[in-house]
C-alpha cells in the first residue's frame, strides 16, 4: 500500500463525515419606507438549518455549514458550530467570509432549544422591496 493510499484512509476513518446535503434558502426583503436613512446595519433572517432539510441532524453536537450565495455580489462564509446540552447558546465561529457587494454578512446563531439559524446583515435601503437572495447551504457533521 502507498503512502498516500495509507494517508487517505486515515484521514477518512479519523474524519468519518455523513455526506453533505445541499440546502436552498431564499430570504425576501420586506417592503421598505423610501425615507428610511439609517446605515446600521438590519438583520434578515435567510432560514433555519431544521432535521427536514439535513438528515440526522441533532440537538447537540458539532457541525461545519458552508453558506453561498447563488448572486453575483452576495456574501458567502464558512462556519464551525458546537453546543453539549440543547438548553445552553450554542457556540459559532466563523472561520472564513467574504462580505456581499453592499456590505452584507452572513450570520449563524444557534439560540437554546432553536436549529441553527442563518442571518444576513445588510443596510436595509440598499435593497429594493420584495428582493430575493438565495444561498445554497452545505452541512456537513460527523
Amino acid at each position: 500500500m502507498s503512502i498516500n493510499n495509507m494517508s487517505s484512509n486515515l484521514f477518512s476513518n479519523i474524519f468519518k463525515t455523513t455526506p453533505a446535503k445541499d440546502i436552498s434558502l431564499t430570504m425576501t426583503t420586506k417592503g421598505t419606507n423610501s425615507r428610511l436613512t439609517t446605515t446600521e446595519k438590519l438583520a434578515t433572517e435567510v432560514g433555519y438549518i431544521t432535521t427536514s432539510k439535513v438528515d440526522g441532524l441533532k440537538d447537540t453536537g458539532c457541525l461545519i455549514v458552508l453558506v453561498e450565495s447563488s448572486h453575483e455580489g452576495g456574501p458567502n462564509g464558512i462556519f464551525m458550530l458546537a453546543r453539549s446540552n440543547k438548553t445552553q447558546q450554542g457556540v459559532v465561529n466563523r472561520l472564513c467570509h467574504s462580505p456581499g457587494g453592499n456590505g452584507d454578512e452572513l450570520h449563524i446563531e444557534w439560540n437554546p432549544y432553536e436549529h441553527p439559524h442563518v442571518l444576513i446583515r445588510h443596510k436595509f435601503q440598499l435593497y429594493k422591496p420584495h428582493q430575493e437572495m438565495t444561498f445554497s447551504i452545505r452541512v456537513i457533521r460527523p
